[in-house]
């Protein structure tokens, strides 16, 4: 289903992979010949991989803000699946594929990273688990891409990285890229802190995380509050409100010189204090017009 409005596009996946074409357009993310987004507003081409196995390919309009809601993804073990990436002589997780130092279980993952017209991104961590676990510990619900391209070719899939929804000095802001593989999905390794800072990457790679079994008590606490304080859950998932919401964008010129503006509206360009009740809205998947973002663009830039 496509929801229109204000220039804004919510495209619902159902699980349903686009797996209609053959091999080679898969792998591109784009038809035979076609390598050129010509104006702004042409129909473009873009694919989410899930653990480098499933493809599922997207239509959008160049530079309309849009979002691919994965419906039922923080609950799916099939299509949403996990990969362990581990040594094969222990079992046990090693130091370039666990998440990071004090979580030395968690090697497990649903990993996913973005391709379009034949660029493709750095991966990143959808769910986190421990290897011995088939119950998420932590969840990156809410992801950005931006799609650079230059006279109408594309150059680079970059994350819109950073701890806009949380403080960045607590467990809720992680560092969350990782190395695409070349022959086996296990080949993954997370970048460490040190390269993605010699990579100067915007944001460091890092994203806010969401606890994903908060426990009986903090999910009524949640359904019972009311007014602004409730911006104190945000760091939980809450009746299935980590399903994953790729947000893309677009920036640079298409092939008439014609500057691409939905970059504008990505999360890194809004003051923090001002877009907790937006980061709420995304992820309760209610957040359904460009309108209310550009509201909170504009709002930012008077603070």
């Amino acid at each position: 289903m496509t929801y229109i409005k204000n220039h804004f596009v919510t495209l619902i996946f159902t699980m349903v992979f686009a797996l209609i074409l053959l091999p080679k357009t898969i792998l591109s993310c784009a038809p035979d010949g076609v390598d050129t987004i010509s104006k702004v507003g042409d129909k473009t081409y873009v694919c989410l991989v899930i653990n480098s196995k499933r493809v599922s390919l997207f239509m959008p309009k160049a530079d309309q803000y849009t979002r691919l809601n994965m419906k039922d993804s923080f609950t799916s073990n099939s299509t949403f699946g996990t990969e362990t990436l581990q040594s094969p002589s222990t079992g046990e997780c090693t130091v370039s594929t666990r998440f990071n130092s004090n979580e030395p279980k968690a090697c497990k993952y649903t990993m996913i990273h973005v391709e379009s017209m034949g660029k493709r991104s750095l991966a990143k961590a959808y769910k986190v688990f421990d290897h011995d676990s088939t119950t998420p510990k932590w969840s990156f619900p809410i992801l950005t891409i931006v799609i650079s391209v230059k006279q109408g070719k594309v150059q680079a899939l970059t994350w819109d990285d950073g701890c806009h929804f949380c403080q960045d000095a607590t467990d809720e802001c992680a560092s969350n890229i990782f190395t695409l593989p070349t022959n086996r999905f296990n080949e993954t390794m997370k970048v460490s802190d040190n390269v993605i800072g010699k990579l100067m990457l915007d944001g460091l790679g890092k994203n806010c995380r969401v606890k994903a079994d908060p426990g009986m008590d903090i999910i009524q606490k949640a359904k019972d509050c009311t007014g602004p304080s409730c911006s104190q859950y945000n760091k939980f998932c809450i009746d299935g409100n980590c399903d994953l919401k790729l947000f893309v964008v677009w920036t640079g010129t298409d092939a008439e010189g014609n500057y691409f503006k939905s970059a504008s509206l990505r999360f890194s360009r809004f003051a923090k204090y001002s877009i907790n009740d937006l980061y709420s809205s995304a992820k309760k998947n209610t957040l359904n017009t460009a309108e209310e973002v550009s509201n909170t663009a504009n709002d930012a830039t008077r603070l």
